[in-house]
């Protein structure tokens, strides 16, 4: 007998969310090392890599503007 395992809907949704939230910003830095990390403010992290990305991760409740970007809240930004 063969047991077929289904994911709901709802939850594949969200999977499939969480994946991209997590790619996203991923793919841009393959292959590529971290160069510098700047604290820009209180739970807001600047990262910079080796080909040239920033991204910048906002932990806070409030949305963060630097350079023409806005970070969402608990959000982040990738610059190319």
């Amino acid at each position: 007998i063969h047991a077929h395992l289904s994911i709901a809907p709802p939850i594949r949704i969200c999977l499939r969310f969480r994946y991209s939230f997590v790619n996203e910003p991923l793919k841009e830095i393959r292959n590529a090392y971290l160069v510098n990390r700047v604290v820009l403010d209180s739970g807001v992290v600047l990262n910079e890599y080796s080909n040239g990305v920033k991204i910048i991760v906002n932990y806070t409740n409030e949305n963060y503007s630097y350079s023409g970007h806005t970070v969402g809240a608990k959000y982040y930004e990738v610059i190319k």
